[in-house]
């Protein structure tokens, strides 16, 4: 079974925090193969998703995995996330 057809292991509220005007986005992780740049598109429209900068706020962290509650109110990078949900539904 691929990626593509399981559950997220993650679901992330994201926002800018230097523009809270532009609202909130909900992404699955790890993000579909066929979805990903569409994904690109949108977070792009909100100041989001570079891949070097950690420019993702997390609002909201839904996982099996309580720890990753650390994650929420903090800035993250769009591609941390989907490696750290791809390492975690490998397990």
């Amino acid at each position: 079974m691929t990626t593509q057809n399981r559950q997220p292991v993650l679901r992330c509220v994201l926002s800018n925090a230097a523009h809270p005007e532009y609202g909130q986005v909900t992404i699955p992780f790890p993000i579909p193969v066929m979805e990903y740049e569409r994904t690109l598109e949108l977070l792009a429209a909100m100041e989001l998703g570079a891949r070097l900068k950690r420019d993702c706020r997390v609002d909201e962290l839904e996982s099996g995995f309580p720890i990753l509650k650390r994650l929420e109110k903090v800035g993250a990078n769009l591609d941390e996330l989907d490696y750290l949900a791809r390492r975690l539904d490998s397990f």
